[in-house]
């Protein structure tokens, strides 16, 4: 084996600290928010709530994309992270962290352009908001199954 395949295979400890901080982070946000709207009676709470969760899941995966920690993602153990190299992993994140970005930037779009569709209100807000989501949940896991077989 080469020097730069053992170096390439070698892999941060597993650990789930940052995650969760994130979560908690994520959490906060979202209730503070949630608190300071109410507080001052800001308008279009629910889509701004939703804008918050699309920009807090497109961060998270930047985050997993900064730090190589694709195991944090659905469907990768961090033994099947570890094996692989490290151009695999970028990869891997690489193509959720577009995803997600473009889910937050397709929603972006929607809530600058409240005219063109009749039905907004706080249903369709949200309806919009977990569609794209879920678009991007579905595509990454679609993108996931290609990268499970070179994970």
């Amino acid at each position: 084996m080469r020097q730069e395949n053992r170096t390439d295979l070698q892999y941060q400890p597993e650990s789930y600290r940052l995650y969760h901080a994130c979560l908690i982070v994520a959490a906060a946000v979202l209730l503070s928010y949630i608190v300071l709207s109410d507080h001052f009676m800001m308008e279009n709470r629910i889509q701004n709530t939703c804008l918050i969760l699309c920009f807090l899941m497109a961060a998270l995966h930047g985050i997993v994309l900064l730090t190589d920690s694709v195991y944090w993602l659905s469907g990768i153990t961090y033994e099947s992270a570890k094996n692989v190299g490290r151009h695999a992993r970028h990869r891997c994140a690489s193509v959720r962290f577009v995803l997600y970005t473009s889910a937050f930037v397709l929603y972006c779009l929607y809530c600058r352009c409240p005219g063109l569709i009749p039905w907004t209100g706080g249903i369709a807000d949200s309806a919009v908001a977990g569609t794209v989501l879920c678009a991007a949940a579905l595509l990454a896991d679609c993108a996931g199954m290609e990268q499970k077989t070179k994970l």
